[in-house]
């Protein structure tokens, strides 16, 4: 059916590279000079940036990483204080799930998570019986030193001034060692806020992942990053030493995805076309769909859809996120009932059985692809 549909594409593509033109080069410097939403502009350009292809995995490989963080009000405002940590305890749940295909989940844990007794207790008790792997989330609004001023601008890391992230940084890591006894290597910025400032101090804190970046997709909105133009696959960047990018898995589905999606969706996207509802419009007709692998706002469907379009593709590292408080109802829009958490549960297991039934798939972990990574750079 895919051969049925080549010329079609084409001529689809002739059409659009008429419609649709690259954002001009100014554009782009206006852009860069407006701080966080430039992203990685500068990181992108850096001595040891360098794309990588996954087909050296061989088999479909699914790196599952969770931000596991408060249970914060997502629709209020944002606050300092009184987050509940209960959905920690159940966490078991997905980790019951993973356990039949040696999945070792990354737990990414924020400020008030990792300077709970109780919370930091039951993670690593996982952590030492070789269930998992443990990282660092920033939520600078709840992670001292407390420096800034409330509100959605400042719950990016990236808007922050480079000393504060810095001091924010060091009081989440100080915070790991002590009650993990551990130095965590695997970092997300808390709402996806990552920039220039931000790859910088991670090169300076010694860490080797990064998977902070959401393809194809702009924060500016909301005042945060603009990660059009940054790679979907993993990468290397650094000045001083090579740090690994495992961008979030969200890529294009449908006849114009793989050759149009990036420089057609931005316009589906604006304010114009979400007005007319073109994203949706688009997505029905099976002509563009941006879809991201996790089992939160996605159907069964649209995570075997991605999963089959990407490998078809020849990619062969898919990325498997979620919060954790999603696992407890009540905590986050995707999961408010008890019905929503089995369903998701559900979603979760069901996916499990397509990625490593029917794709054949495996699981690495974020410091196992590094180590994978590496060797081969090294070797090259």
């Amino acid at each position: 059916m895919r051969a049925d549909l080549g010329p079609l594409q084409q001529d689809m593509g002739s059409v659009g590279d008429r419609l649709v033109r690259r954002r001009p080069e100014r554009a782009r410097q206006q852009r860069a000079r407006r701080g966080c939403a430039s992203a990685l502009a500068a990181t992108l350009a850096s001595p040891y940036f360098e794309e990588i292809t996954s087909a050296a995995l061989g088999r479909p490989t699914l790196c599952v990483v969770i931000d596991t963080e408060a249970d914060f009000d997502w629709t209020g405002p944002f606050s300092r204080h009184d987050h509940s940590l209960r959905s920690i305890a159940s966490q078991h749940l997905a980790q019951e799930l993973f356990a039949p295909y040696g999945i070792r989940p990354t737990y990414l844990v924020d400020y008030l998570v990792a300077a709970d007794a109780e919370g930091s207790l039951v993670l690593h008790r996982a952590f030492e019986s070789g269930h998992c792997e443990l990282g660092a989330q920033m939520h600078p609004w709840t992670n001292p030193p407390f420096e800034e001023a409330l509100g959605e601008r400042n719950s990016y890391p990236c808007n922050l001034p480079q000393n504060l992230q810095c001091a924010k940084l060091e009081a989440l890591l100080g915070t790991i060692r002590r009650n993990f006894g551990i130095e965590p290597r695997v970092y997300k910025a808390g709402r996806y806020g990552f920039g220039d400032s931000s790859a910088v101090l991670l090169e300076e804190f010694g860490f080797d992942v990064d998977t902070s970046v959401v393809p194809f997709t702009s924060f500016e909105h909301y005042h945060g990053p603009d990660f059009h133009g940054v790679p979907a696959r993993p990468f290397w960047f650094g000045h001083n030493r090579a740090v690994l990018e495992l961008p979030v898995t969200q890529n294009f589905a449908g006849l114009l995805g793989e050759h149009l999606g990036d420089r057609l969706y931005p316009w589906l996207d604006s304010s114009i076309g979400r007005r007319l509802r073109l994203p949706a419009i688009f997505a029905r007709g099976r002509l563009l769909d941006r879809l991201m692998l996790s089992p939160e706002g996605m159907s069964l469907d649209e995570l075997k859809l991605l999963a089959r379009t990407l490998v078809r593709r020849g990619e062969r590292l898919f990325t498997f996120s979620f919060h954790s408080p999603s696992l407890a109802p009540g905590n986050t829009p995707y999961v408010r009932t008890q019905a929503d958490l089995q369903d998701l549960l559900t979603r979760i297991r069901r996916f499990l059985e397509y990625f490593f039934g029917e794709l054949g798939g495996q699981s690495m972990t974020c410091r196992q692809l590094h180590g994978f990574f590496r060797e081969r750079r090294t070797g090259s």
